[in-house]
């Protein structure tokens, strides 16, 4: 519960550093699935640590249902949108 905060903390700069770079990442689909896409990739390597320490893919399954999983499940749910938040391209202002 200690590293949550930090973890999003570390997720929304690194979304927000991506999304800026290249400008065919703004579409609303792009961040999407870019958002999507990250919480998949977050979700297989947690299992894949808990298969390498020993942890079968059942009883990982079932420990995201008890604390500290519900926690980092719903911390998946602003990675996945973090991309969104933070992509959008402002209007340019004529001026």
């Amino acid at each position: 519960m200690i590293e949550f905060p930090l973890l999003l903390l570390a997720m929304a700069w690194r979304a927000r550093t991506i999304v800026r770079r290249p400008p065919e990442l703004s579409g609303t689909g792009n961040l999407v699935v870019m958002g999507l896409t990250g919480s998949i990739v977050l979700m297989f390597a947690e299992l894949l640590l808990g298969l390498a320490l020993g942890i079968n893919a059942r009883q990982w399954y079932d420990d995201l249902f008890h604390m500290p999983g519900i926690a980092g499940l719903a911390g998946q749910g602003p990675l996945a949108l973090f991309p969104l938040l933070f992509g959008r391209r402002k209007p340019i202002r004529a001026g």
